[in-house]
């Protein structure tokens, strides 16, 4: 098979064939009387055609001048058009062009992206971790515990046991403080590396259903205050912002152990004590809010808060009636 060598018209969009010595001068494409194209002299050399088919490239291009190549125009507005055709020849590309036209560019070629499958059985011993230790919030970082947070969607309340079980598993999260931050955020990513999964530092379902399932005879423990239950119920009062006294310090070492207040129980009720109340009303809102027929939480500590706060923290206040009438 014969050498062909061909050029192509940006113009006209179109190729055609020259012969084996062609001169051509300088274009001027956009009419500023400058030359935008280079004078570029092309020889062409053929083989023996008898062993073309052999499949040994026996003929050879010779472009003593270099490729061609677009001047910009002086009228500062850019050169146009041109006869350098830029194309992927790169095999393993998705647009690989094998025409044999053009200038190969690396920058134009696109590439699988490679797709990575998680490794769920190499985290921890592989057991469910205990019901207070699971984690069903989505978490990221500048997640705080006893705050509201957009990716969660409600007022955090796991970072703590998020924070246990990055160290349990030995991604150093540093302390246990409640506060998605820095450390804890490079603590996910790494344990994402470890299991090849994608690195971008959000805890959702999949990385929730990873740690909750990689518990072992070692379960991770979140330090937590001691309530004193001297009597029950435990809690006795109604309260709300802007009142104080020694049950409201009790009220808050009990939101702190449910991992939804951070600031230190001073026996204030202020904004920080009604947030984290507002987010012990979500998380029970079926015995909390719906008995009043709420959707939303009201941040007092009143009838029904106090009696699911009983509840879960062992003293059951037993039956009792709210002021609309309904019977819990």
């Amino acid at each position: 098979m014969d050498w062909v060598w061909r050029k192509f018209d940006s113009l006209g969009n179109a190729y055609s064939d020259i012969s084996s010595l062609v001169i051509y001068g300088t274009a001027d494409l956009d009419g500023d009387s400058v030359g935008d194209v280079t004078t570029t002299s092309f020889t062409v050399t053929d083989g023996d055609p008898a062993t073309d088919e052999d499949g040994i490239a026996d003929g050879f291009i010779n472009d003593p001048s270099g490729p061609a190549t677009v001047i910009a125009s002086s009228s500062g507005s850019g050169s146009r058009g041109g006869s350098v055709r830029h194309t992927c020849e790169d095999p393993t590309a998705l647009n690989y062009d094998d025409s044999g036209f053009g200038r190969h560019k690396k920058s134009l070629c696109k590439y699988p992206q490679p797709v990575t499958t998680p490794v769920t059985d190499t985290l921890g011993a592989g057991q469910q971790c205990s019901p207070s230790q699971l984690l069903t919030q989505n978490m990221r970082a500048g997640a705080r515990n006893g705050q509201f947070h957009s990716y969660t969607g409600e007022t955090v309340r796991e970072v703590k046991i998020l924070q246990a079980h990055m160290n349990r598993l030995g991604f150093n999260s540093g302390p246990v403080d409640g506060i998605l931050g820095p450390i804890t955020d490079g603590a996910i990513k790494r344990m994402q590396k470890f299991l090849g999964t994608f690195q971008d530092g959000y805890v959702g379902p999949i990385t929730q259903s990873l740690i909750n399932n990689s518990c072992g005879e070692e379960v991770p423990v979140v330090t937590k205050p001691v309530l004193d239950i001297a009597q029950c119920p435990f809690f006795t009062e109604y309260y709300k912002q802007g009142d104080t006294g020694p049950e409201i310090t009790k009220i808050q070492t009990f939101l702190q152990n449910e991992g939804l207040l951070t600031a230190t129980p001073n026996g204030n009720y202020g904004p920080a004590t009604a947030a984290a109340i507002n987010a012990f009303q979500s998380k029970y809102a079926s015995d909390v809010l719906a008995p009043w027929n709420l959707t939303k939480p009201t941040g007092r500590w009143y009838q029904s808060t106090r009696k699911k706060a009983n509840e879960v923290a062992g003293c059951s206040e037993g039956t009792i009636t709210l002021d609309n009438g309904v019977s819990i």
